[in-house]
């Protein structure tokens, strides 16, 4: 009947355990953007909305930071930076660049959490975020693709392991 199955063929190991490694490590790039969507999602109930007022603009053109600009203003009487959403094909190359699409003395909305530290992580800000309105909604979708993407790799290559176990009790030696 069914004979017992001894180790797959070291191409078929190799293969499931380089695929399994790439997707784990795909999936730890992904980790940073994950944990601030979760942080976020957590702590939805504590953000309000605000209004942002410009005061300066910050252009750091030497950074290894994904901020490489932001805004400096005030919300609640606090110094706060706020990465500013700009339309696509916008360039930004210094601070004077930033502040002709937001000038000094400009209102922003965002939302805010006064809770959270305020540091940038993976270039993002948890505790002040612009809001064009519909925050949460593209929020969403954006925690949605990002799981997407550090997940499906994942469940593609276990399956892949799995297939090729599974193919490989029936081949013949």
């Amino acid at each position: 009947m069914h004979q017992e199955l001894g180790k797959p063929p070291q191409f078929i190991d190799k293969l499931s355990r380089k695929a399994m490694q790439f997707a784990m490590f795909w999936a730890f790039l992904w980790m940073p953007s994950s944990c601030n969507r979760l942080v976020m999602y957590v702590s939805a109930s504590s953000y309000h909305p605000v209004s942002f007022k410009v005061t300066d603009a910050v252009y750091n053109a030497s950074s290894d930071s994904l901020a490489s600009y932001w805004l400096t203003g005030t919300v609640e009487g606090r110094e706060e930076r706020l990465i500013p959403h700009l339309s696509s094909g916008a360039e930004v190359n210094s601070s004077e660049d930033i502040l002709k699409f937001f000038p000094k003395g400009t209102d922003l909305p965002a939302i805010y959490n006064p809770a959270i530290p305020g540091m940038f992580f993976q270039g993002e800000s948890l505790r002040l975020r612009y809001d064009n309105g519909k925050f949460w909604e593209s929020e969403v979708k954006t925690g949605s693709w990002v799981l997407k993407m550090a997940f499906i790799p994942i469940v593609t290559a276990i399956a892949l392991n799995k297939i090729l176990r599974f193919l490989y009790q029936f081949s013949d030696d």
